[in-house]
C-alpha cells in the first residue's frame, strides 16, 4: 500500500478541512433569501431558499418563502407546490392565504376559496381579506355573497377604491344599478382608473 505522501497531507488540511468548515448551513442560506427578497433580488432568493431545503427538507418556512419568493416571480403553480409542502409540515392561516391569493391568479378560485375560509381567524380585521374572498365568490357566480365581503373590506377601509369598482360590477350582474353607480362614482373619487369607463358604460 502506497503511503500518503506529507506534502498532501498538508493540502488536505489547507485546503479541504477549511472549506468544509465554512459551508453554509440551512438557517444561514434562509437567512441570505431573506436578505436577498429585501432587495428584491427574487431568483437568487429561490436559490438560497432551495439550498435551504435541501439541507433541512423538515422546515416548513423554508417551503413558505420560496414558495413567497416563487409568487414574485409570477410563478404561481409552483408557488402552490411550495405552499402546500410547508402546509404539510405545519398547518399555518398564514399560508393557507397566501396560497388562496396564488390560486386565484391561476383562476382556481374554488380551492382559493377554502384557503381564505381556512384563514378567517387570522386575517378576519383586515380589508384584503375580504376583498380576495369576494373576488373568489364573484367568479364562482355567488354575487351576494361576494357583496357582502365587499361591504365588509369597505367597512373596514372606507377609501378601497377597487372593492367599490368590483361591488358595483356584482350589484350590475344582479341588477342593482342604481347602488352600483353610487360605488363607480365613489371609486372615481379615490382615483380608479377603471370607474370612469365603467360609469359611461352603465351610469349615463
Amino acid at each position: 500500500m502506497k503511503k500518503i505522501s506529507p506534502f498532501l497531507v498538508v493540502l488536505l488540511f489547507v485546503y479541504v478541512i477549511p472549506i468544509s468548515g465554512c459551508s453554509q448551513s440551512a438557517k444561514e442560506f434562509s437567512i441570505a433569501g431573506l436578505q436577498k427578497i429585501n432587495t428584491k433580488d427574487y431568483t437568487n432568493a429561490v436559490v438560497d431558499f432551495d439550498n435551504a431545503v435541501k439541507l433541512d427538507s423538515t422546515n416548513d418556512t423554508y417551503y413558505y418563502y420560496r414558495g413567497l419568493v416563487k409568487a414574485l416571480l409570477k410563478d404561481y403553480k409552483d408557488a402552490i407546490l411550495d405552499y402546500s409542502k410547508s402546509l404539510s409540515l405545519k398547518p399555518n392561516e398564514k399560508v393557507n392565504y397566501m396560497r388562496g391569493i396564488a390560486k386565484i391568479e391561476t383562476k382556481d378560485y374554488a380551492s382559493a376559496l377554502d384557503d381564505f375560509n381556512a384563514s378567517f381567524d387570522l386575517k378576519k380585521d383586515e380589508p384584503g381579506f375580504y376583498y380576495f374572498r369576494g373576488n373568489c365568490k364573484f367568479h364562482l357566480k355567488n354575487m351576494q355573497g361576494s357583496i357582502e365581503d365587499y361591504d365588509k373590506a369597505i367597512e373596514l377601509n372606507k377609501d378601497y377604491a377597487k372593492a367599490y369598482v368590483v361591488r358595483a360590477v356584482a350589484k350590475i350582474d344582479i341588477g342593482q344599478n342604481a347602488s352600483a353607480c353610487e360605488d363607480l362614482q365613489k371609486a372615481k373619487q379615490l382615483n380608479d382608473d377603471t370607474a370612469e369607463e365603467l360609469i359611461k358604460k352603465y351610469c349615463q
